[in-house]
């Protein structure tokens, strides 16, 4: 998954001494959350999906461009199956429910030095976002392949 590749190599950026000042916290918040709810052995550990990624569990696979899927009328079925499977789980979180009209989860995906990518839950639409924002309504949610 490219959302695996791209936090490893935030997690490296992260590591390195002369980027004390630039972390990445998502990923921060991802490496943090491996400690505290530990993956199964047989996946790939948490980590901070790619825009796709992150889309794709909103609104299914989706073939045309998902910048576009607001307009788009897109189901949300796949998040709503998603979402049926998570609850099954004591405690867990599900997907969009923090503040579910004006919420955005953070991805891997990087634009520039000043933005990276984001998802709405509520209809799985990825968009720019400026990194020095740290509003209530952004989030993080980490997510593993098996």
């Amino acid at each position: 998954p490219m959302g695996y590749q791209n936090t490893k190599a935030i997690e490296a950026f992260n590591a390195a001494e002369e980027n004390a000042a630039w972390q990445v916290d998502a990923v921060n918040y991802v490496v943090e959350y491996r400690t505290k709810v530990p993956a199964p052995e047989t996946s790939s550990d948490w980590y901070l999906g790619s825009s796709k990624e992150m889309s794709l569990l909103v609104s299914g696979d989706y073939d045309k461009n998902i910048w576009d899927i607001g307009e788009s009328g897109t189901s949300i079925q796949n998040k709503k199956d998603v979402n049926e499977k998570i609850a099954m789980i004591e405690g867990a979180t599900q997907i969009g429910v923090a503040i579910p009209v004006m919420m955005f989860y953070w991805t891997s995906t990087e634009f520039t030095w000043e933005f990276a990518g984001g998802m709405l839950p509520m209809n799985g639409r990825t968009l720019q976002m400026f990194k020095g924002d740290d509003q209530a309504f952004y989030s993080v949610r980490a997510i593993l392949a098996f």
